[in-house]
């Protein structure tokens, strides 16, 4: 698999995503959700403008990621939850069918 930056900062995500970068991967820990990109020069040097506070992207594809991102949480958790229900209404004796 590729180098992977992995973070948890939704916002810096969605930096990055109006950066120009591509969202490689997203995951759940717990109530976390981890994102990924692809580990490069050019991603470090953002994630260094971002917590310097001296990164800079248009307001209007800023606020297009984070709706973007915020969608793709939204379906993550709903097609997570649907999993849950579908185990809990299928369980026989102390072992569950996952479909």
């Amino acid at each position: 698999m590729q180098n992977l930056y992995e973070n948890k900062d939704f916002y810096l995500s969605a930096f990055l995503m109006a950066s120009g970068l591509d969202l490689v991967d997203h995951h759940r820990v717990g109530a976390i959700t981890i994102f990924g990109f692809e580990k490069n020069k050019k991603l470090m040097n953002l994630v260094d403008q971002y917590y310097a506070m001296k990164g800079s992207v248009t307001p209007m594809k800023y606020g297009t990621y984070i709706r973007n991102l915020k969608s793709i949480l939204h379906n993550a958790l709903s097609e997570s939850n649907s999993e849950v229900n579908y185990v809990k209404q299928n369980k026989k004796g102390k072992y569950f069918s996952r479909g």
